[in-house]
């Protein structure tokens, strides 16, 4: 990496600066994490969801295509995606040097697999519509900026009602770095999840509720997810503290108000597994059949539902018996994430990364003038000398 310079905040230890496509050893137990709870949620909508939405009017065929009527409650598969982003997006930003860096790191990471998933479900939804989900060309449109949800568009795909979600979060951590202050982003993000407490618990008491676009702006109902995760990276990368043990356990309790017995399990193990992940106490996660679908993990959340039901009716019409109806569309679903994962979703990422970079980078400055003149300002050398670095001031 070439050696220059870059202005750290003087709160913060020293670590090296990383460029968008370096990274730390991979943790693999996160790819884990993300296969199960991908898997956990397509077996979801495959099954016990399918009367909530596809099959809602039709009990009889409902339950001639699934194989078990049980509730998986695959909706608390989202929020261990969510602690995974909150994981994800402050290691991504811990590398990122600029605003700049940022945007373009989650452009490439989101939109490709995205708009070809849109086509897809486009595609499907058109070619053997369902009278619960109809697809208009506006619609469509719309759907590829992914913000739909703000602009009070229908999803094409019901499972893209995260997504917004998601965006809110990244807007947020996009402002704290604009404004410098992601090395305080324990101390504001438990402002946030105490915010988000009184603002969807607390205040619809006296009868006023939160208007719906500034609470998925916010992510509000979602905040003591994304802060855990965003706890449980500065505890792997900068160790354990009670403080910050305390930070999640409130995150968690504040979170279980109005859950049923059954769901409070559910996100109490959710917290559990990724604590033990994050010491290093659960090697299965790194099993290859977990591994394998987290890394397909994005793409497979973005086909499952349209695509997935509509191989459950054609698997039916064969007359495929239920069991053999569920494993044949995961294969096929698999295969389709897979193919989208390998052919669209990493080369166009990398591409992204590689013109981004290109863009950005400029030779390195040799010069000793410009080198002792940015160490009076208070840079340490980490990455290349730009007339950006070099226009940065020491606090």
């Amino acid at each position: 990496m070439r050696q220059g310079f870059v202005h750290r905040p003087p709160t913060e230890s020293r670590s090296v600066a990383m460029p968008l496509d370096a990274g730390k050893r991979r943790f693999l137990e996160l790819d884990g994490l993300r296969g199960i709870a991908a898997l956990w949620v397509v077996v979801f909508h495959l099954t016990f969801g399918l009367k909530g939405l596809w099959l809602r009017d039709q009990p009889d065929l409902y339950l001639s295509i699934v194989p078990f009527v049980v509730n998986i409650e695959g909706l608390m598969a989202v929020d261990l995606f969510f602690v995974v982003s909150g994981f994800v997006i402050v290691m991504t930003i811990e590398r990122c040097r600029t605003l700049a860096d940022f945007l373009a790191s989650r452009f490439a990471r989101l939109f490709p697999a995205y708009w070809a998933a849109v086509a897809i479900s486009t595609a499907v939804g058109v070619s053997w519509p369902s009278p619960h989900l109809s697809i208009t060309p506006g619609q469509a449109l719309l759907n590829l900026t992914m913000l739909q949800g703000f602009l009070g568009v229908r999803n094409i795909d019901p499972s893209y009602w995260s997504l917004s979600i998601e965006l809110g979060f990244y807007g947020m951590m996009a402002v704290m770095l604009r404004a410098g202050q992601c090395h305080r982003v324990e101390v504001i993000g438990m402002a946030w999840v105490l915010v988000s407490f009184a603002a969807m618990r607390l205040l619809p008491l006296s009868g006023l509720m939160v208007p719906w676009r500034l609470s998925t702006g916010l992510a509000l109902s979602y905040a003591g997810l994304f802060y855990t995760g965003i706890i449980f990276y500065r505890i792997r990368t900068n160790g354990f503290t009670w403080l910050r043990a305390g930070a999640i356990a409130l995150s968690l309790a504040l979170r279980l108000p109005g859950m049923s017995a059954k769901l409070v399990l559910i996100e109490c193990v959710i917290y559990l597994v990724f604590a033990l992940a994050v010491a290093g106490r659960l090697p299965v996660l790194r099993a290859r059949l977990f591994l394998m679908l987290g890394g397909i993990s994005y793409s497979l959340y973005l086909v499952h539902q349209p695509l997935g039901f509509r191989l459950q009716l054609g698997l039916h019409a064969l007359g495929a018996p239920p069991w053999l109806n569920l494993a044949g569309t995961l294969v096929v679903l698999v295969l389709v994430a897979t193919a989208l994962t390998y052919a669209i979703e990493r080369p166009c990422t990398r591409a992204v990364r590689s013109w981004y970079a290109g863009l950005s980078s400029k030779p390195p400055c040799q010069n000793d003038m410009l080198l002792q003149l940015a160490e009076r300002v208070g840079f340490e050398p980490t990455v290349a000398i730009t007339p950006h670095t070099l226009s940065k001031r020491a606090p």
